[in-house]
């Protein structure tokens, strides 16, 4: 049995019965004109390292914007190759924690002038 509570609603999310109307019956889905063999093809190419010529063509076959996780592609080649947004994933928070655990260490080891913002730099950050 579904959640109804955990299920999407409001414009622009079709109902259970639109869903099954768009169907055609035949395993296609008319909305996105993907089978589900293709849909789940998609998937899987997600959980790879695409090349660029993979970013170029889905950015290209897309109607919607191409939102690509940071990793061997710089950023500007990205936007060269289509892709709107860029996610950083979990790598600003690793990074920051990294930094925690190395000024915790170096207050510990007597550290000092550390490489970090002023607190009217942060409070200006937080303002805008």
């Amino acid at each position: 049995m579904v959640d109804e509570t955990l299920v999407p609603v409001g414009p622009g999310v079709p109902s259970e019965e639109e869903a099954e109307a768009a169907s055609d019956g035949a395993g296609e889905l008319q909305p996105l004109g993907l089978t589900v063999d293709q849909l789940e093809a998609l998937l899987f190419v997600a959980e790879r390292p695409l090349s660029r010529r993979e970013i170029a063509a889905l950015a290209e076959a897309l109607t919607l914007p191409l939102n690509v996780l940071f990793g061997a592609v710089p950023v500007p080649r990205l936007a060269e190759l289509g892709v709107a947004r860029v996610s950083t994933g979990s790598l600003l928070y690793r990074v920051a924690l990294g930094a925690a655990e190395r000024t915790a260490a170096a207050v510990r080891d007597g550290g000092k002038g550390f490489d970090a913002p002023s607190y009217a730099t942060v409070d200006a950050l937080a303002r805008s």
